[in-house]
């Protein structure tokens, strides 16, 4: 299966999903789905059954936190060493705000220059709202690796190029952020009071945005569940309004847009322009150990795999063994049968092997010899023979120099061709007709011939 990047976002009771693969080096949108809840202990299992089967261990799952539960500040250091930085982050922290930090997880993004040495942008979320916002992944066991935070997933998804305000349009309050060179330099939250008209709605948004300094040639890059349902309200106030474009060249609707851009976000795990709470206390902790029950699993699998091939070779080499053994004891018995004197039978094959060489080598059976012999006269006799003729021999008798035959054929005539067809063999010197008369029933004839070798004599 494709590694996939996957976003998950929920405003009020909307639960959005998307995944992207990667083909070829460009993100490709493959899944998207949205579902109303009516409760939140909902939000599990609701999860679970989007994103359909288990995610795989390389998938990576993105979601973002709304920029209301965070404390966000710029902070000044004379120094730009992470370390340093991290050690001093809550000190410097707490200076800017009344607040205790011990309740809260403090991060920062990469230090910058700055005139007077380098600035970090921190962020200050209380444990509680992590780890309600953990809950429902960890519950339905599943593996968030990224939780960010509005509008710096946001703005790390999108990398937008020019400067550009960010609008983030919500349920129930929206963020606007100033962009430079693909980060946020600025930003405001703010609620949105019950039963705002779109066109109020759209004022505030650009009175917030004249707040952030924000001059007119730059755009305005909506998103959120709202962002469309107000780009023309805005468009009367601002000469520059467009949707994002997460996706370069894929129309991706605008109800999700937020979740297709955090899936790219999950894309850029390591991006240096989004946070990443899933970190200290809260990171993630049970993925490792649910791919090590999977490759436990996989691991007794294969041993089981490989027992039962083993089983299966060792009891088809038991089985062979036997075949074997059988054959070789009825070898054995064949061979014993043929030479019922042999006194011992180590190799069947080698043993008979030498006994057909000795066989083709005894005086009255070799082919291979220069005078006549048994097998080489009968050899003869049958070349000699002509096809047409129907000749039964009833009994041969062999004697060096000498070869009797007994026997009855259809006529006179045949015996004749007969006997002058082995008398032109190179075998014999003569083949003469010793008898020759009528069968009992008459319709045959008997006959007796007697062949010499090129080296006998009549007798």
């Amino acid at each position: 299966m494709a590694k996939r990047y996957i976003g998950i976002d929920l405003d009020g009771t909307r639960l959005s999903y998307a995944a992207l693969t990667l083909d070829q080096g460009r993100l490709q949108l493959t899944t998207t789905a949205q579902q109303e809840l009516t409760a939140a202990e909902q939000l599990g299992p609701a999860l679970r059954e989007l994103l359909g089967d288990d995610p795989a261990y390389s998938d990576r799952l993105a979601a973002c936190l709304p920029a209301s539960q965070a404390l966000i500040r710029t902070l000044d250091f004379p120094f730009a060493d992470a370390k340093k930085i991290t050690a001093a982050l809550p000190f410097e922290f707490s200076t800017q705000l009344p607040i205790d930090l011990a309740a809260y997880e403090v991060i920062a993004l990469p230090a910058t220059r700055s005139a007077g040495g380098h600035q970090v942008t921190a962020a200050a979320v209380a444990a509680e709202a992590l780890s309600a916002a953990l809950a429902p992944f960890d519950d339905a066991g599943l593996p968030l690796h990224i939780l960010d935070l509005s509008p710096f997933a946001y703005a790390a998804g999108l990398r937008l190029k020019e400067a550009s305000v960010l609008v983030d349009i919500r349920a129930t309050e929206f963020t606007v952020a100033a962009i430079s060179d693909g980060q946020v330099s600025a930003q405001r939250t703010r609620k949105i009071a019950n039963q705002l008209a779109a066109d109020a709605l759209a004022q505030q948004i650009i009175g917030e945005c004249r707040l952030l300094g924000a001059a007119d040639e730059w755009p305005l890059v909506l998103l959120g569940t709202q962002g469309d349902k107000l780009i023309t309200q805005l468009a009367g106030h601002w000469p520059q309004v467009c949707l994002a474009d997460p996706l370069p060249g894929t129309t991706v609707e605008p109800e999700f847009l937020t979740t297709v851009t955090l899936a790219v976000r999950a894309w850029r795990e390591k991006s240096a322009t989004g946070f990443n709470f899933r970190r200290g206390n809260f990171a993630l902790r049970g993925e490792w150990q649910s791919f090590k029950r999977r490759l436990l699993g996989l691991g007794a699998l294969a041993l089981l795999v490989i027992l039962s091939f083993s089983v299966s070779a060792w009891i088809n080499h038991e089985r062979r063994a036997a075949r074997a053994e059988q054959l070789h004891n009825n070898m054995v018995s064949a061979y014993l049968a043929l030479f019922p004197g042999a006194q011992t039978v180590v190799d069947v094959p080698l043993q008979l092997s030498a006994k057909i060489d000795e066989l083709r080598n005894h005086p009255l059976l070799a082919i291979d010899r220069d005078d006549a012999s048994v097998l080489k006269t009968l050899r003869e006799i049958s070349a000699r023979t002509p096809n047409e003729l129907a000749i039964t021999l009833r009994a041969l008798e062999f004697e060096p120099g000498t070869t009797r035959l007994e026997g009855r054929t259809s006529s006179f005539d045949a015996i004749n061709r007969f006997a002058a067809g082995l008398g032109q063999s190179p075998l014999f010197s003569a083949a003469r007709i010793d008898d020759a008369k009528m069968s009992a029933d008459g319709r045959q004839v008997d006959f007796r011939l007697l062949l010499l070798t090129a080296k006998g004599d009549v007798q």
